[in-house]
């Protein structure tokens, strides 16, 4: 049986071999450093690979673009990304991201918004599944 930290209990984790995780904040990072005992932690994508699980922190929506920009490339049907961004009312960190952001890039490439998380009082995360 898989031990699920409480930040990747939140996410739903369900025993993905090769996850991806990309500028993961120092105040998760002891989370996935446990994580890895159970599976093998990507933050460079490899062009052979495609992943079932994927984290994507940015703190700004140009960050998001970038970030995500040929990430759909490395999912298939029923991938799951994590779309992680700062929450509307974060004290710590500054953003242009409303409380009503809609990720209109993931919308257009078959991906369905699942469910939201959230991870800290500064951090909110969308999951969002390949159809």
């Amino acid at each position: 049986m898989i031990y699920l930290n409480g930040f990747f209990n939140r996410l739903h984790y369900s025993g993905q071999k090769i996850i991806f995780i990309n500028d993961l904040p120092g105040e998760f990072v002891h989370y996935a450093n446990e994580m890895r005992e159970y599976c093998e932690i990507h933050t460079t994508l490899y062009p052979d690979i495609i992943y079932d699980f994927m984290l994507v922190f940015a703190y700004n929506q140009q960050d998001l673009i970038e970030k995500t920009k040929d990430l759909t490339l490395y999912t298939k049907i029923n991938s799951t990304i994590w779309l992680i961004i700062p929450k509307f009312n974060s004290k710590k960190i500054k953003s242009d991201f409303d409380k009503n952001y809609i990720f209109p890039k993931y919308i257009e490439e078959n991906f369905k918004k699942m469910q939201r998380a959230i991870l800290s009082p500064d951090w909110v995360a969308y999951k969002f599944k390949k159809f």
